[in-house]
């Protein structure tokens, strides 16, 4: 009978130190959509939260923009891949695994303290007679401590959440022209080289052809760029020393990517279209001149 009152003791013991030990994953999924459909996309994400019966941490709610982030089940997951392609163009899925069994210790040492503190500071009230401004100031800090420890508390709530999967749902309306909203600054240099063909050349002024190369510097992701670049004559013409030989050109542009072709994030096929313009620096053996211009394209 002892031995086995022994084994169920020493069995009780393993598992309460199994408990102690074990690790507390969560997994979090950042999702990003553009909606051409908003408003009937927040509803579909609500429905969603309430048919899943997920634990809802915070929803943010803007004109253009909606975030929200709730704890789900591990079953729903195909869902909510199912809900992604039904709501719009995916901007971006991340998705990261981590520990919070040290930050559960943490709160769980704060805790501690913080009660050991109430209770030292409710004991010093105990012995004051007079309401003075020492009294207050002590009830005010026992105010401020039972707010720390309420906030610890749903904390602890969400990180022993038994779903472990956090969803942070980020909706925003396609409608709106973000081009005007925040600008995502790069640093991108490129080069190019350049053949320029004259349909109607005169031979005092332009050749028939001219051979370069231009740098192409891009200051935004995807949208506006500088170029800088030259030209010079590469033709088979007689030489004539009154026309321009050489051409430097300088110039500002930016690429526009529609959003009905994924917005410039494909691998392949990304339809855009864009404009350049500046100026051309045009020098010849006795004559120079500045040009202006201002070119519009499309590409694929």
């Amino acid at each position: 009978m002892k031995k086995i009152t022994l084994i169920i003791i020493l069995l009780i013991s393993c598992n309460f130190i199994f408990a102690q030990n074990e690790e507390v994953f969560i997994t979090e999924i950042n999702i990003s959509v553009n909606s051409s459909f908003f408003e009937k996309s927040k509803e579909q994400l609500n429905d969603f939260i309430k048919k899943t019966n997920s634990t809802v941490i915070k929803i943010d709610e803007e004109s253009t923009s909606i975030t929200a982030e709730f704890y789900i089940d591990g079953k729903y997951l195909k869902s909510l891949d199912s809900l992604t392609k039904n709501l719009g163009f995916l901007r971006d899925r991340n998705i990261s695994t981590s520990s919070f069994t040290s930050e559960i210790k943490k709160i769980n040492t704060e805790l501690d303290f913080l009660n050991k503190k109430k209770t030292a500071y409710n004991k010093e009230l105990e012995t004051m007679t007079n309401k003075d401004e020492r009294y207050y100031s002590y009830w005010l800090e026992v105010r401020s401590i039972e707010k720390q420890i309420f906030e610890l508390k749903n904390d602890l709530i969400s990180y022993n959440n038994d779903k472990t999967y956090k969803v942070v749902y980020n909706i925003y309306d396609d409608t709106v022209d973000f081009s005007s909203g925040d600008v995502s600054w790069v640093n991108m240099p490129g080069a190019t080289f350049d053949m320029l063909f004259v349909e109607t050349p005169i031979s005092n002024i332009s050749a028939e052809q001219y051979m370069g190369y231009s740098l192409k510097y891009l200051i935004t992701k995807g949208k506006s760029h500088f170029t800088l670049g030259a030209l010079k004559e590469f033709s088979s013409e007689t030489s004539d020393d009154t026309r321009y030989s050489e051409l430097f050109h300088f110039g500002f542009g930016q690429d526009f990517y529609t959003k009905h072709f994924g917005r410039g994030k494909r691998k392949w096929f990304n339809l855009y279209s864009g404009y350049n313009g500046g100026g051309i620096f045009a020098t010849g053996n006795t004559s120079k001149t500045l040009i202006p211009y201002v070119s519009a394209y499309m590409g694929l």
